[in-house]
């Protein structure tokens, strides 16, 4: 089995919980073991994620047995990228996935996973040294203006409105003033120098949206 991508997410892994973290709610399930089962996926706002199905342990032949069955028990368990990232973890196959009841793809992705403009960012690897360590659909840039320092602040992408160019919600607003503050729409640009991919603000949408109701989606 491999390592789950976890920029584009939407696959099925078994993890262990190295940590010991979930130790205590396992109790209370009287569900033993380290193991569990679940959905990697990416929230738009809350980025990777991980959505528990079962729980389990696993036996002397390395079979995987199932303690605990939170569809049954009707019971949510969602860990973010924070406490996800300390587990190990690996991609199941389909045959894998199906052996325990589950679907190939969760119906709550169709809430998850309903924009195209954000799938065909997450595979946009062209920006990938940009993006927020467990949020992929965010991405560092420097605000520039004369008599201002750089600042780098970070954006959350939205879409792409040309072939250097995407549109982002700012998601802190700068030290200086630079005319926009965290949750407004803004334009970012991207720029090749001599140390890499960068990527710089341009303007605030508000600027330009009297021709950006006009634009044609940008054609991947």
């Amino acid at each position: 089995m491999t390592q789950p991508n976890l920029i584009s997410g939407n696959t099925w892994v078994l993890a262990k919980d190295t940590t010991g973290r979930l130790q205590k709610d396992r109790a209370a399930l009287k569900a033993s073991g380290e193991h569990l089962i679940g959905y990697i996926y990416v929230d738009h706002q809350a980025g990777v994620s991980l959505m528990v199905h079962r729980l389990c342990k696993i036996g002397l032949l390395r079979g995987i047995n199932v303690t605990g069955d939170l569809e049954k028990l009707k019971i949510g368990w969602t860990l973010r990228y924070e406490v996800l990232i300390k587990f190990e973890m690996q991609r199941m196959t389909n045959d894998q996935v199906h052996s325990f009841g589950l679907p190939t793809r969760p119906d709550y992705m169709d809430i998850y996973d309903n924009n195209e403009e954000y799938r065909k960012l997450r595979h946009y690897s062209v920006i990938d040294r940009l993006r927020a360590p467990g949020f992929p659909d965010d991405i560092k840039f420097a605000m520039i203006a004369p008599g201002r320092k750089i600042e780098e602040v970070w954006g959350r992408l939205e879409r792409r409105i040309g072939e250097i160019t995407f549109e982002c919600e700012l998601l802190n607003t700068p030290y200086q003033d630079f005319g926009v503050k965290a949750g407004d729409r803004i334009v970012v640009r991207l720029e090749t120098v001599p140390a890499g991919l960068i990527a710089n603000y341009i303007c605030p949408m508000t600027a330009i949206q009297q021709f950006a109701d006009k634009w044609e989606p940008h054609k991947w």
